[in-house]
């Protein structure tokens, strides 16, 4: 993906999980040749734990110190759709819009209470661990019985959607201006990251700068994600027999794809973009 991204007018910023093994610093400097690349490492973004949100904040920190028009959070399993000449100049003629995605116009009580609402102390090793599994279960049991309510006092009005974002420079900074007073309403928290910049959004003067105003509208941040052939934590992975689909969609981006799962869906898609 660095080399569909590579291009003069870009700056990458790569997080890569602290407690990955084996990457080298210097093969991925050479897969871009054009722009920049700065490759951090120093959270452990578990699935569903607020390391999520601390590395798009760090992210962020390090880009903003350069001033650019937009920042496009991608994953590992994005691929970009159109050449870069073709994405910039869609972004040129956005008038600053911001790519937040809203699934819907409330966010649902039931779901609030669920990654709100308790201290989920345990998020971040719950998935590796049983044991820290069955004590993270029990601590969020003996909250409930003891009426435990983090939002009780909390006039903010929160906001869901999907994690990746394209945001504007202004946004940008109002995010980390902000971040250590929304920051404690998300501490101990489960799957913030879909949460955080959504909420950010919702209560700040960008709101009215939304470039899709529809809610669950794969528009809103220019993505093709596939959620109907998914399941409920995570995008169905594109194969080749998608190929003409993914294409025809007129998404920016898509997501998800895995080398482990299909390589000549992602070998034709390069090859597409490099075409263009």
């Amino acid at each position: 993906m660095l080399q569909l991204l590579d291009h003069p007018q870009n700056d990458i910023y790569l997080h890569i999980d602290s407690s990955a093994k084996g990457w080298d610093a210097a093969a991925l400097q050479t897969s871009v040749r054009q722009g920049t690349l700065t490759v951090l490492s120093k959270f452990r973004p578990a699935w569903g734990s607020e390391a999520l949100v601390d590395a798009t904040l760090l992210l962020l920190a390090t880009a903003t110190e350069t001033p650019h028009a937009y920042y496009h959070l991608l994953s590992g399993m994005d691929l970009p759709l159109r050449s870069q000449d073709e994405i910039h100049a869609f972004f040129a003629k956005a008038e600053q819009a911001e790519f937040v995605d809203f699934k819907t116009e409330t966010v649902s009580t039931d779901l609030l209470r669920d990654r709100l609402q308790t201290y989920h102390f345990m998020q971040s090793a719950r998935q590796r661990y049983p044991l820290v599994r069955k004590l993270d279960d029990l601590s969020l049991r003996l909250q409930s019985l003891l009426q435990v309510n983090r939002r009780k006092c909390c006039t903010v009005r929160f906001q869901k959607g999907s994690q990746w974002f394209s945001i504007t420079q202004a946004f940008a900074e109002y995010c980390l201006a902000h971040a250590a007073e929304y920051r404690r309403y998300f501490r101990f928290s489960k799957c913030s990251d879909e949460l955080f910049i959504q909420t950010l959004l919702q209560n700040s003067p960008f709101l009215a700068n939304r470039f899709s105003r529809e809610y669950d509208d794969e528009h809103a941040t220019m993505r093709f994600i596939d959620w109907d052939r998914g399941t409920s934590s995570s995008p169905y992975v594109f194969r080749s027999e998608d190929y003409d689909r993914i294409l025809q969609s007129g998404m920016l981006f898509a997501r998800k794809f895995d080398e482990r799962v299909d390589a000549e869906i992602i070998r034709r898609i390069a090859q597409s973009v490099s075409n263009r």
